[in-house]
């Protein structure tokens, strides 16, 4: 399986939730493992509900949470497990998920005929209620890939082929960023965001506040690497986000699928020990520092040596590390808590 086709995503459908900033508390002293916030999500409309706030109009999110933090952020993350994200043939990818981890968005092709992008609502520890779409048709009419969205949920970007299904060629290359925004209801018309710039961007990912994009830009030769768009002040005529700068880069190595903590120092990302070998992909972990990219140790306890293995999210706490992995023979969705 390639990379390529570990990443695609599609079509979208419906109401996406709001989700107060505040949420960003709620996740500290919630453990959907040892506390799931979903154990009283369908008892009441606090938790895995979909109502209008996303799950979480409160950020207390359970009644029995512990009250200091639930990990020790000096801690590795333990062995991933696998989340049920959806039911019946078909593929599972980039789940990225609501600051309180109640709500989760990913791409799927479940009973779909091509990657669509679904959200869905926790309902037990490593359970999500029945996916439902995004956005409304029309859609795109191609494969759209790894939603990531601000914390306020009013800012979805996303990957989408330039090629209509059936247009011949790879059908997950010459993507292109896209947008969509959303004021306490539906998405609107998704609009491209901004470039292209490489023959191939994809794996985009926002910092909560929406001030950085991170995305994987792909060189001339095939080569990937990982690069950052700054958001600029479309009110004064600019574009959303402007000119892209190189974040982590290798004259051999590939790397894809950033991943970056809320506050901007850690970067989890998919590495390639040979870029024309994109069936091996292993998670390393960098620390980020004045805008330098140091470090990289590959998270062993995570990684399967005969899979792919993709970072799709970190919780804002840095407790819970989200992934898509092809472990189970087929692309699916899992999570990995560090230790109290």
């Amino acid at each position: 399986m390639s990379y390529h086709v570990e990443m695609r995503l599609a079509g979208l459908a419906l109401v996406v939730p709001t989700l107060s900033l505040a949420a960003f508390a709620a996740c500290v002293g919630e453990d959907p493992a040892a506390n799931p916030p979903a154990s009283d999500a369908g008892a009441s409309g606090e938790g895995g509900s979909s109502s209008s706030s996303g799950g979480s109009s409160s950020g207390d999110a359970g009644g029995d949470a512990p009250s200091g933090p639930r990990c020790d952020p000096s801690k590795g993350f333990g062995v991933p497990a696998e989340i049920a994200t959806g039911s019946g043939p078909g593929e599972d990818l980039s789940p990225r998920l609501s600051p309180d981890e109640r709500t989760i968005f990913l791409s799927t092709t479940r009973s779909k005929p091509r990657f669509t992008l679904v959200r869905a609502d926790r309902i037990g520890p490593l359970a999500f209620s029945a996916p439902v779409e995004v956005l409304a048709p029309p859609n795109l009419g191609r494969n759209e890939l790894n939603p990531t969205l601000t914390a306020d949920g009013a800012l979805l970007v996303f990957s989408a082929s330039t090629r209509p299904d059936g247009g011949g060629g790879d059908p997950y290359s010459g993507r292109v960023l896209h947008y969509a925004t959303a004021t306490g209801g539906p998405f609107g018309p998704a609009q491209v965001l901004v470039g292209p710039f490489s023959s191939d961007d994809a794996d985009p990912y926002l910092l909560p506040d929406g001030s950085a994009l991170f995305f994987t830009y792909t060189n001339p030769n095939g080569r990937r690497e990982i690069q950052r768009l700054r958001r600029q002040d479309p009110d004064a005529g600019a574009s959303l986000y402007g000119s892209p700068t190189e974040v982590l880069s290798d004259s051999v190595l590939s790397y894809a699928a950033p991943v970056v903590s809320a506050d901007g120092t850690t970067l989890f990302v998919a590495r390639s020990d040979n870029f024309n070998d994109a069936n091996k992909l292993e998670i390393y972990q960098f620390t980020i520092a004045g805008g330098v990219v140091t470090g990289g140790a590959p998270l062993t306890a995570i990684n399967d040596a005969m899979s792919l293995d993709i970072p799709t999210w970190i919780s804002p706490d840095g407790c819970a590390l989200y992934l898509t992995s092809n472990r189970s023979g087929a692309m699916r969705s899992y999570v990995a808590y560090r230790a109290r």
